[in-house]
């Protein structure tokens, strides 16, 4: 049965399966092949690079535990995949790459077949719907906002959530139209929803979305049915019930408190200000022009709902989308999942936690409910379908021009940093890793003013201060890299054992010995607190002098 208005079924010349897997995947592969070269960069330091846990010599089973978990982590089959990388190729970047690449081709592969399934559930012809599927899929992979969640090795959590979500939706799909085989396929359906949890904390509101699935796709809304899926409410409620107590158990909640209370952003600031993030994401999504593409996205936070004058004019256009949802969803079951799919994939990270009010990899999974119908509607209604295919592969190479271009940046950890400081240069500790990148590249020159302003962003930090000292004693400025030394040993006196500083300051010594400065040399020694030990050749041969 076809659509009421749609078109003529579309067969003629349509490519073979094998052809599109191979055209969707290989264009991902070259527009991602540059990121597959990246370095480390910022939190992958941390979570992988000195993180003890995943550093594993063996698949001892209690290794494998402590590596997922950490103590304290929500997220173990992410952190045992870190840990599973590192048995395989150590801390080479080229095998975690791989890895967060396969995450984003099975998700592509999974979005192609649940919508081309879900249109033909809505009654449209399975070629033309097929296509559709295949074309919301080449457009969502193509799309410069996935960078994130796969470049970023880190945001390995956002791509497994994602693709573990999709495959779950879809087998939960093939569950609704296979009685013979509901088991088994629930069985998949049910273990993909483990693993998306397991992933990131994000999937929390998948299983509601599943059920909506059911309710507008296969219930179809019907009256009393509500009641008949008694057991489904049951089972959500159960569910939800033990996430809190999770979520909310006293360790967790104490330390997430804590960092609220230590981040200049209120709660209440945070919630006025998720409206206008919420209502920018479709606006990015569909014109996500480089300009616009930043490791960091600087919100003016709202101080309240007249404050910017945008912040009641968000909060208003948002309700007016979901009370349209809601009042069309008998009428328009696509529209009204749309609109709770983006929504529900944003929910638990539009809360008011200690995170950043935007960030570019969690719309992995809310792109697709602009993507899918704007890519989908055209084949779907209109007659011409080989002029809507070539438009929609002229966007394809455009979003992919601007993902290539994208990884190109991440290859480079002053490349990133420096994109990041021009288009956001609000973020002052932004600058604090900039100053860092560049001091590790060997350029002092730009480092020194890069290194004053993240001593602004964060005065209590003897990094700044450290690194500009080794920057000036690069260029040969004893004096300046004398006072920066100093510096950093007054913020930190721990750093005496660091060997970074101890080769700076032996470093600054010879320099001062050899510019017949012993005086000062001696005195920095004394000053500093430095080993006297390490140069005792060259105050010797300054005390000579």
């Amino acid at each position: 049965m076809r659509s009421n208005n749609a078109p003529a079924p579309f067969s003629p010349g349509q490519p073979a399966a094998p052809v599109r897997i191979i055209a969707l995947l290989g264009f991902a592969l070259a527009i991602y092949f540059p990121g597959l070269k990246s370095p480390f960069q910022y939190d992958d330091f941390s979570s992988i690079v000195d993180n003890p846990y995943v550093k594993i010599e063996s698949l001892s089973v209690p290794g494998l535990v402590q590596a997922a978990f950490q103590g304290r982590q929500n997220r173990p089959l992410t952190n045992l995949s870190f840990a599973l990388n590192y048995y395989l190729n150590g801390l080479d970047p080229f095998g975690y790459h791989l890895v967060n690449f396969i995450a984003l081709a099975m998700t592509a592969i999974g979005v192609w077949l649940l919508v081309g399934k879900l249109l033909i559930r809505l009654g449209f012809d399975p070629s033309r719907a097929q296509l559709a599927g295949w074309l919301a899929a080449f457009v969502w992979s193509a799309h410069p906002a996935q960078v994130m969640a796969v470049t970023y090795i880190v945001q390995r959590h956002a791509s497994f959530a994602g693709a573990f979500t999709i495959w779950c939706v879809y087998f939960f799909h093939r569950s609704m139209e296979r009685p013979r085989l509901r088991n088994a396929w629930l069985a998949a359906s049910g273990l993909s929803c483990l693993l998306a949890l397991l992933s990131k904390e994000t999937s929390l509101t998948l299983p509601a979305l599943v059920f909506l699935y059911k309710v507008f796709f296969f219930d179809r809304l019907q009256k009393g049915r509500l009641k008949k899926n008694w057991k489904w409410l049951f089972a959500l409620l159960l569910f939800y019930g033990l996430a809190a107590a999770l979520v909310l158990r006293p360790s967790m909640l104490g330390q997430t408190l804590s960092e609220i209370s230590e981040t200049p952003l209120t709660p209440a600031q945070r919630i006025m200000t998720q409206p206008r993030a919420l209502l920018w994401y479709p606006f990015f999504i569909l014109a996500p022009f480089p300009q616009f593409l930043t490791l960091l996205h600087n919100f003016e936070p709202s101080h309240s709902l007249i404050r910017p004058a945008t912040t009641i004019i968000s909060l208003l256009i948002l309700a007016i989308v979901v009370f349209l949802a809601i009042y069309k969803a008998k009428a328009r079951p696509a529209f009204a999942f749309a609109v709770a799919w983006y929504f529900g994939s944003l929910l638990v990270e539009a809360m008011p936690l200690p995170i950043a009010i935007a960030n570019e990899q969690r719309l992995y999974l809310a792109s697709l409910a602009i993507i899918v119908p704007a890519a989908g509607w055209p084949v779907l209604r209109l007659s011409n379908t080989k002029a809507v295919v070539a438009l929609a592969l002229l966007i394809v190479l455009f979003f992919g021009f601007f993902t290539w271009s994208r990884n190109q940046v991440w290859r480079s950890e002053t490349a990133l940093w420096q994109d990041t400081v021009e288009k956001s240069p609000g973020f002052l500790w932004a600058w604090f890793h900039y100053c860092n990148a560049l001091a590790k590249s060997g350029d002092c020159r730009n480092a020194a003013l890069a290194c004053r302003l993240a001593a602004k962003a964060a005065p209590q930090s003897h990094k700044p201060r450290l690194n500009l000292g080794v920057c000036h004693l690069r260029r040969g400025f004893a004096e300046q890299a004398g006072a920066e030394l100093l510096g950093a040993v007054t913020l930190n006196g721990a750093l005496r054992d660091d060997p970074k500083w101890t080769a700076a300051c032996s470093e600054l010594v010879r320099l001062m010995a050899d510019q017949n400065r012993c005086a000062d040399a001696l005195g920095f020694v004394e000053t500093s607190g430095m080993d006297a030990k390490r140069i005792s050749g060259v105050i010797e041969q300054c005390r000579s002098k």
